[in-house]
């Protein structure tokens, strides 16, 4: 459903979240952008994949999505709408450059994540205790419960740097049941981080 921003919203929201946006500044220089005459906005960006870029962009919605504020803009650069995490956004500044633009896509939609990553099926059995997470953060559809209590997670995901930190969260809770070569991925990371608090013990 197409936003406009010059009014409210039923997608955008707007409330405070003194954790995360107040101590910056950042809601209320977004606010700044999308409400008084529309201001462009320049920022520094860290990706999920660890990547610093530049941007300059149009301010269109804020959302507050699975517990986290997110600012919907149009990337001048990449031309097209796109929703970026608030806490990635580094020394935002609004610019006098103006803008007429309304958003057209729903900020509410699930991420289409196929259009940036090769997706592939990831199945995962997670133990019974992790049942809370579970059901937050995955679609009950692609959740099976098991005899033995545990869950099997069946579903397509984007291989990528930010899922494997996702999947080591879980700790021992997690098991990565396939592909073999995300298995092989953990495996590597795990056996880096062992090699890394075992010299660092050995030196105190």
């Amino acid at each position: 459903m197409p936003t406009n921003v010059s009014g409210r919203s039923p997608h955008c929201s707007e409330k405070k979240n003194g954790r995360q946006l107040a101590a910056s500044g950042l809601c209320l220089l977004v606010r700044i952008g999308i409400r008084l005459g529309k201001k462009v906005i320049t920022f520094t960006y860290f990706s999920s994949e660890n990547r610093m870029s530049e941007k300059s962009a149009e301010p269109l919605c804020l959302l507050f999505r699975e517990r986290a504020w997110y600012v919907c803009v149009f990337d001048r650069e990449k031309k097209r709408e796109t929703t970026l995490r608030a806490s990635r956004i580094l020394h935002l500044k609004v610019t006098d450059d103006t803008f007429n633009r309304v958003m057209q896509s729903d900020p509410m939609a699930p991420p289409d994540y196929a259009r940036s990553y090769e997706m592939q099926r990831v199945v995962l059995r997670v133990k019974a205790e992790y049942a809370f997470r579970i059901f937050d953060e995955f679609p009950a559809r692609d959740v099976h419960p098991q005899p033995d209590g545990t869950f099997l997670i069946d579903e397509a995901m984007p291989v990528n740097e930010w899922l494997t930190g996702y999947l080591l969260s879980f700790a021992d809770g997690l098991d990565v049941v396939q592909p073999e070569s995300l298995r092989r991925i953990l495996k590597e990371k795990i056996a880096r981080m062992q090699k890394k608090y075992d010299r660092e013990l050995s030196d105190s």
